[in-house]
């Protein structure tokens, strides 16, 4: 027998479970709060709380960056909670001063052309074969011997 105003253990976790938020449709700005094996919880932008799931597409490192910056992102509903869709940006990109690549082997790909410039040189790479260098001048440096073969070689 219960007291009045008093409620059953069973009650209470039904009680609970109806108090799970679940997000109006449409998109919603939000930050994540907390992170735990794929699950997420996220505060809206209007204090709501609600566990969220990342969306297909979306990068698991994008997440993460944005739960340690705590950017923005974008949340939408979904049968089985919230969903997380993308992020959002809200300042400029961080240009880089310099890149640097380092690996055994590095390839780049292109359907078309690659286009490597700096100042007024230029080295184009067609899909057809054929390699442009346009620059004021250059220097070839070896330490042996160096070898051109071709059909034909033209010099001005």
């Amino acid at each position: 027998m219960t007291r009045p105003g008093t409620r059953k253990v069973g009650e209470l976790r039904a009680s609970r479970a109806n108090t799970e938020r679940t997000l109006a449709p449409g998109i919603h700005a939000a930050t994540i709060e907390l992170a735990s094996k794929g699950a997420f919880r996220v505060r809206t932008t209007t204090g709501e709380r609600v566990k969220a799931s990342l969306g297909a597409g979306v990068d698991p490192s994008l997440v993460e960056e944005c739960l340690k910056e705590r950017r923005t992102v974008l949340v939408a509903p979904h049968p089985k909670g919230a969903i997380i869709v993308g992020a959002l940006q809200v300042s400029a990109s961080a240009r880089r001063e310099k890149l640097r690549l380092e690996a055994r082997d590095i390839e780049l790909c292109a359907g078309s052309r690659i286009v490597l410039r700096v100042g007024k040189s230029l080295v184009v790479i067609d899909e057809q074969g054929g390699i442009q260098m346009v620059g004021d001048g250059m220097t070839v440096k070896m330490a042996k011997a160096v070898r051109v073969r071709s059909a034909n070689v033209e010099l001005p």
